[in-house]
């Protein structure tokens, strides 16, 4: 039995793994999520004026880059490089690019944090992956399978895709969110809090300007977040 904490993308990944594959839950006894993302429509990032053309997008983007965006390549490293390491004014120029997708929080997100952030993110992404979390932003209060369209029918038996059956996640979960979080917003966490059927706790960062970037780079993060989730981890494994 073991302990994971998971951030943004991960979380979702673990939820859709503890619903549909269950056993897993018998190896998992505590889930940490760090800025969780099932329910999705109430954020407040950008990305939520974007989702609604995403479907138009991805057919582009399937057509460019074969199904993968931002890959982690040679260009796409000297295109980072170029652009956000070279001096302040493009450290600054790049945090701020990233603070209105995650939320901005300059006190604990440093400038010269971003060599250190663009060296590993962005990783790659798949194009189904983000038509995935558009589906999630664009229906309120659903958190359910890959939708096909007209071949719902024949992927599902059903003319919409079915729901992810959260009572089936039986690991023991807790959510840390922030309160300056764009992607992940209260209501949605909330919302999925109550469903889980073995919640151990629901903390909301004590930090008003605490953004989704934070629970990775913010440089107090471990007094902020670390110590209370290892803590957790403890307890709940005695």
């Amino acid at each position: 039995m073991q302990c994971f904490s998971f951030h943004l993308a991960a979380t979702t990944i673990f939820y859709i793994m503890a619903s549909e594959r269950p056993e897993y839950n018998d190896k998992i006894l505590v889930h940490l999520s760090l800025g969780p993302v099932a329910y999705y429509f109430h954020t407040t990032s950008p990305v939520k004026l974007v989702a609604p053309f995403t479907p138009g997008l991805m057919k582009i983007a399937d057509v460019l880059f074969h199904g993968e965006l931002l890959s982690r390549s040679f260009i796409l490293n000297e295109v980072l490089k170029l652009f956000c390491t070279l001096n302040k004014v493009q450290m600054i120029f790049c945090r701020e690019l990233a603070s209105l997708i995650f939320g901005r929080d300059n006190e604990q997100l440093k400038y010269t944090t971003i060599p250190a952030i663009v060296g590993h993110d962005p990783a790659g992404v798949s194009t189904k992956t983000i038509l995935h979390y558009a589906q999630f932003i664009n229906r309120i209060n659903t958190f359910r399978q890959f939708d096909y369209g007209l071949a719902n029918s024949q992927q599902y038996n059903s003319l919409e895709p079915p729901d992810y059956n959260i009572s089936a996640i039986r690991s023991k979960v807790a959510l840390f969110y922030g309160n300056n979080d764009l992607l992940t917003n209260e209501i949605d966490v909330k919302l999925f809090y109550s469903q889980l059927p073995n919640p151990i706790g629901l903390f909301k960062v004590n930090r008003s300007k605490f953004s989704h970037l934070d629970f990775l780079w913010a440089k107090d993060v471990r007094s902020l977040v670390y110590n209370q989730l290892v803590q957790i981890m403890h307890e709940n494994t005695q």
